[in-house]
């Protein structure tokens, strides 16, 4: 972003220091996001403007300016922004195909007027929406309007009132019903973070720059923002290893006596059978375990007089008694990214982590709890701090802690952050808690920092394994890129193996979640995104040799980038994962003890197609489960889009036939599905419903026995207040993380699928990388078999596509027009046809399947087809632009030739030498391009990322080169920018690019 350094630089947050900037953000921010959502509609464009509005206050405005009206002039930078940048071609680019449209029916019945004013808003003209929401809903006076929109001689009261009436007449308000009732009700949806951990950095450095420029900033401020929390670490087992001998063990803190420690009501922990079969070999049996009906029941407890803020308790919640009946521990801090506790392989010993804060010192300790009598067995402890973390602010951050439980040890890693960061591994032996052995590694200064260390740590202990394994997720500065550390330890004398960084270049940034070990111990395995969040991924990474192996998601992105939040699904032998993409379109099945991609293919949507006619629109939640007979998978479905947003509430679960890959019902339930949990003992699903109400969160229990009865039987409200969050956590979906796989249970049968059907995957190809608008575009699509990806020449047992069947394509341009296409079979699984396109821009192509026997479905967004204008240059012809790549499919971070070129829209064949484009062209409103310019720019949009610009330097007549580096994987979209001598500038839409990973 260009600023303009010549103004007075002279702020308040410069004169004072950046407490004062953070305080002005957070009284601020709230506004200024939810004005920018509105005139963006767009989350991240949303983010990325209130940003920027900032950033121009902070760095432009006087103090006298500043200190009188913050908000209004922050406002109005705000709308400055959006009228100048790039926001408003990336909502017509990017908005969900129909946004712009006549607004259609409600979906499912329920009130939609935060969409309906979303669209209506986006059929204004930029300056009618900027002073429509900073006059309506901001209250900014008229005269202040007329600057910023540069009407000094013509009154605004008129138009925007047409708009204001062009307005309530979509949202259909009741008479009388104000405007900014409306214009408030939609920040619903407008994005909730805070700013500051955005903004903090990019002053810091403006503020350096700044000081060196005008001398008027103490080293003392820079020093008080950057200043590190010093925390003082007292590590109680000071003797390293012992002998190996229980007897000689000492347990510390509240640890229970020798003699109290066998719990003589239920059966002590022993060695369960192996969590892992050796070599990936397929597990034959699954081993018995002991978990519990009962709820984990984790409690935020909000403390608004506590440097943290908050602080967590667990307790145990019996739904049928729907009563939180023992307490096991209370006023934990725990760091973000650590875990609360796990079971033991037998599910009969459950292990927590508690706090125990005291007048000068903190001490954690790690508890184990009997899963029958819910009894404490015993409490060792792990660490002493100096202070108190409820008066003591450099206490404000927690340590992180994670545990396992392998054997006959349970193992406590416990990481530290101050000045000299340790990470230490405790070994305690299961039936005591007695000290086996420890470990301590150090860490470099500047790797851990408790403020910005934003991973996850992982510790993992497989039973047939001679090695504990460590793994600290992105782990480092993150100033310097994010880094994977994996550290192995010899489990019999507790000493590091090895230790070494996973995909450590500073320039890949990903993120990992859910890390569990697949059900051999062979490799830790999650979810992962790239940086622009374009593209979802399955990553394993190897335990013995630290190599990484990735798993592309066939998805298509949904404005412009995935949320990696994609609902995934264990099967309960461990061997398979199945992922389901937020728009219904697609499902893939990955077969984790191969590490592979086993196969592709749409979704039946079966009798709720006319559910799914948006498209565009997040209908798939996160929250999913396996019926105990492996043979429905229930998925929360959310009620409109914007899955994004954390508050958009969600209207119930999608059961889908995983023998056939169909949707075969859906269950309305009030409120937002935050989790679906199967309880094995009893295999029921509990559906975990949060209501924003005085009432708090409830459970609600649909029992699906075996996957079938689907009905709602009780809902159960768990006893809260506002002022607490909860998170309920079965046990058997806490067993399954740790040890990616289910527990064998008296009296439950528990089984996957091993025969099912699934439709084909389709392959849409459109000839050209651009078309001309007007002309014709052929459309191909190929059936594929989903499991090898070749060509279904005849039919197949496992397939629902017969040789018989007929092939339609719909083609939509955003605009709305929609022309179906009959296409012809040329060869046996490949199908082909032609369609003339008029209007600019990205149209999409669904395809529609139907089979002899009366069964059809529909392949949404299956390809896609880029339409460009056409210039006639002196000979005649017509001429495009068209964009390539060298390599052809570019690769995140590497350096990538850009070409632009002018071709012949008929032949494809370069423009000549001596053909000029002097006369007047329609698609650029009459100017004319008599002299190509010596440089155009290519603007990319990159989902989450933002926008890139690649410069490209004329090489011939018509042709440019360049070269460009892209940040984030997956379609790019793209617009070439061209500013001609003495005219303004040109905006062209150009085709589609498609970026690998690696």
């Amino acid at each position: 972003m260009q600023r303009d350094t010549e103004r007075d630089s002279t702020s308040t947050w410069q004169q004072g220091n950046l407490v004062a900037a953070q305080q002005l953000v957070g009284s601020l921010q709230g506004e200024a996001l939810y004005v920018s959502f509105l005139l963006t509609g767009d989350r991240q464009a949303a983010i990325a403007l209130a940003e920027t509005g900032f950033l121009e206050l902070f760095e432009h405005t006087r103090t006298s300016e500043l200190d009188s009206d913050a908000r209004t002039r922050l406002l109005l930078l705000i709308g400055k922004s959006f009228l100048k940048g790039d926001y408003t071609e990336r909502i017509e680019r990017d908005a969900p195909a129909g946004l712009f449209a006549d607004p259609g029916p409600t979906r499912y019945g329920v009130d939609n007027r935060r969409t309906l004013l979303l669209a209506a808003l986006g059929r204004l003209n930029v300056r009618e929406r900027v002073g429509l929401v900073l006059g309506d809903l901001s209250g900014l006076d008229s005269s202040t309007l007329n600057t910023l929109l540069e009407r000094r001689n013509e009154p605004l009261a008129a138009p925007m009132e047409t708009a204001r009436q062009r307005v309530r007449q979509s949202v259909d308000l009741p008479a009388g019903e104000p405007l900014r009732s409306v214009l408030v009700e939609a920040t619903f949806d407008a994005p909730k973070i805070n700013l500051w951990l955005r903004l903090e950095e990019p002053l810091t450095e403006i503020q350096r720059r700044q000081k060196q420029q005008s001398q008027f900033i103490t080293y003392g401020i820079v020093g008080a923002v950057l200043l590190v929390l010093v925390v003082g670490i007292a590590v109680l087992f000071g003797d390293g290893l012992l002998n190996g001998s229980e007897a000689e063990g000492s347990s510390s803190g509240s640890a229970a006596s020798e003699e109290t420690t066998a719990i003589p009501t239920e059966p002590a922990p022993t060695l369960a059978p192996p969590v892992f079969a050796p070599e990936s070999t397929p597990t034959p049996s699954l081993p018995a375990a002991n978990v519990p009906g009962w709820f984990l029941l984790e409690t935020i407890h909000e403390q608004v007089d506590s440097p943290n803020g908050f602080y967590r308790s667990v307790a145990r919640y019996d739904p049928e008694q729907n009563q939180i009946q023992n307490l096991f521990v209370n006023e934990i801090r725990l760091a973000d990214g650590s875990s609360v506790g796990g079971l033991s392989p037998d599910g009969y010993q459950l292990v927590l982590f508690r706090e125990e804060p005291g007048d000068d010192q903190t001490r954690f300790f790690v508890s184990s709890y009997g899963t029958n009598n819910v009894g404490l067995q015993w409490e060792t402890e792990l660490l002493t701090v100096d202070g108190n973390p409820s008066t003591d602010p450099n206490l404000a951050y927690a340590p992180r802690l994670a545990s396992a439980i392998a054997d006959d040890r349970v193992y406590a890693a416990v990481l530290t952050t101050d000045n000299s960061p340790t990470l230490t591994i405790h070994a305690l032996f299961q039936r005591n808690g007695k000290p086996r052995g420890t470990l301590e590694i150090d860490l470099p200064e500047q790797t851990v920092d408790s403020r910005t260390y934003q991973g996850n740590i992982h510790l993992y202990a497989p039973p047939d394994s001679e090695y504990v394994y460590l793994f600290l997720e992105n782990f480092g500065d993150p100033g310097k890129g994010r880094q994977i550390r994996l550290f192995t330890i010899n489990r019999m004398d507790m000493t590091k193996v090895n230790e070494q960084g996973i995909n450590a270049d500073p320039e890949q940034e990903f993120w990992f979640w859910g890390a569990r070990p697949t059900v051999d111990g062979g490799a830790l395995y999650g979810l992962q995104q790239d940086r622009g969040g374009s593209q979802t991924r399955v990553q394993f990474i190897d335990l013995q040799t630290g190599e990484r192996t990735i798993i592309e998601l066939p998805f298509t992105p949904l404005d412009g980038y995935q949320n990696a939040t994609l609902a995934s699904v264990l099967s309960h032998d461990g061997q398979r994962m199945y992922v389901i993409d937020q728009n219904g379109a697609s499902v893939a099945i990955i077969n984790l003890a191969e590490r592979r991609l086993e196969r592709t293919f749409p979704l039946d949507r079966g009798d709720f197609e006319s559910r799914f006619d948006g498209g565009d629109e997040y209908l798939f939640g996160y929250a999913a489960t396996l019926s105990a007979d492996g043979s429905q998978i229930y998925v929360a479905a959310p009620e409109q889009g914007s899955f994004q947003n954390s508050d958009a509430w969600q209207s119930g679960v999608w059961v889908i036939d995983a023998t056939t890959w169909r949707i075969a019902d859906f269950i309305p339930i009030e409120g937002f599905v935050d989790a679906i949990h199967l309880a094995l003992a009893e295999a029921t699903i509990y559906v975990q419903v949060r209501v924003p109400s005085d009432s708090g969160q409830t459970i609600e229990m649909v029992r699906m026995t075996s996957g079938n009865a689907k009905q709602i039987v009780d809902r159960l409200q768990i006893p809260s207040n506002d002022s607490n969050r909860y998170w309920p956590r079965s046990p058997a979906d806490l067993y399954r993380s740790q040890y990616s796989r289910s527990p064998a249970i008296d009296g439950v049968k528990l089984t996957d699928s091993e025969l099912f059907s699934t439709l084909p995957r389709l392959e849409v190809t459109t000839g050209r990388a651009v078309v001309a608008a007007g002309q014709q575009a052929t459309v191909e699509v190929r059936v594929l078999d989903p499991a090898s990806g070749n060509v279904l020449t005849s039919d197949q047992q496992d397939v629902r596509f017969t040789s018989t069947a007929g092939v339609t394509a719909i083609v939509e341009s955003r605009n709305g027009d929609r022309q179906f296409l009959v296409l012809g079979q040329v060869e046996p699984g490949v199908y082909r046809g032609s369609v003339t396109v008029q209007d600019m821009g990205r149209w999409t192509v669904d395809v529609a399947v139907s089979n002899a026997d009366g069964q059809s479905w529909v392949s949404p967004r299956a390809g896609q087809i880029d339409v460009v204008p056409t210039f006639i240059g002196s000979d005649g012809r017509a001429y495009l632009f068209e964009l390539s790549t060298e390599p052809e499919q570019p690769v995140v971070n590497e350096n990538t030739t850009v070409r632009l070129r002018l071709i012949d829209a008929q032949t494809g064949e370069p423009m000549p030498e001596t053909i000029t484009l002097a006369i007047a062209q329609d698609a650029l409103a009459n100017a004319t391009l008599s002299d190509l310019p010596e440089r155009i720019d290519i603007r990319f949009f990159q989902g989450q990322q933002g926008v890139q610009t690649a410069m490209l330097q004329r090489v011939s007549n018509g042709a440019y080169e360049g070269v460009h580096r892209f940040w984030s994987s997956g379609p790019i979209t793209s617009t070439i920018l061209i500013q001609p001598e003495g005219q303004r500038q040109i905006t062209i839409p150009a085709n589609t690019i498609e970026v690998g990973f690696e």
